[in-house]
């Protein structure tokens, strides 16, 4: 249910930064949402790692703290980008 939840606030604010960088919104909100399972997917595997195999709450969350970690990664990739052309009034 937290991962839902984070999803759909990480989804929010990365569509309202594409947006403002007149980017396309759905392909960045799909870029996010692979990116957070991609890297939850990761944490799970090194949690596995250093872990005990049966103590499932602590896989879970290190994984979720890895997921979590796609919205810094995607909005200073997004931030990095140049800003959409203005109408000529700056020049």
């Amino acid at each position: 249910m937290l991962e839902i939840i984070s999803l759909i606030i990480i989804t929010r604010y990365i569509g309202r930064l594409a947006e403002l960088k007149k980017l396309d919104v759905r392909k960045w909100k799909v870029i996010s949402i692979l990116l957070f399972f991609v890297l939850e997917l990761t944490g799970c595997i090194v949690s596995l790692l250093f872990v005990a195999p049966d103590n499932i709450v602590t896989i879970a969350l290190i994984g979720f703290a890895f997921g979590i970690t796609s919205y810094p990664l995607i909005k200073n990739h997004l931030s990095k980008l140049p800003d959409p052309e203005q109408s000529g009034l700056d020049q």
